[in-house]
């Protein structure tokens, strides 16, 4: 009789090999896992700095082709072109009545005021407007604005930045 070889059938247990082996499969397999979650919410998060940057690049990108659209002139006294922060001043008139529309810079928020009241800000809190340039554009027969405007935003610890353009002329001046 063999004194060594006693078990009972069904209650045989992992010996150390078979613990240590399953061990690091689930060591690989969670560290697969975590990997996959991380590169997923780096992901998430670019694409929602890109949301943020589109969307505040078309809401003030929109709102300053408009009033440029509907000046009549542009009032070079208050206006500042070529250079950052970059400050546009617009006259709209409407028969006997003048609206004088400017957009600038506050700290790193693009501003809108009209008849000198200020309306608000066109990009959100998330959003950091980098650089404002406006570039007066003149021709014989008409007047226009290049504007060129840097915008920036942060989720987390990824950060996107973005630059955005139009040209746009004045329906009052040709």
């Amino acid at each position: 009789m063999n004194f060594f070889s006693y078990t009972k059938k069904g209650n045989r247990g992992l010996s150390i090999v078979e613990a240590l082996v399953s061990i690091a499969i689930l060591v690989f397999v969670f560290s697969i896992v975590a990997s996959v979650a991380m590169v997923l919410a780096q992901g998430q998060g670019r694409i929602r700095i890109a949301r943020r940057l589109d969307s505040a690049a078309v809401i003030s990108m929109e709102r300053m082709t408009r009033a440029v659209r509907g000046a009549s002139s542009f009032n070079l006294a208050q206006s500042a072109f070529d250079a950052h922060p970059g400050k546009l001043s617009l006259i709209a008139a409407d028969g006997a009545v003048s609206t004088t529309t400017t957009f600038y810079l506050s700290g790193s928020t693009l501003m809108v005021d009209q008849n000198g009241i200020t309306e608000g800000p066109l990009t959100a809190a998330e959003v950091s407007v980098d650089s404002l340039i406006f570039r007066r554009i003149v021709t014989p027969v008409s007047e226009g604005v290049r504007i060129e405007m840097n915008l920036s935003s942060t989720y987390g610890t990824t950060t996107g930045k973005a630059a955005f353009y139009t040209s746009v002329f004045a329906r009052g001046s040709y």
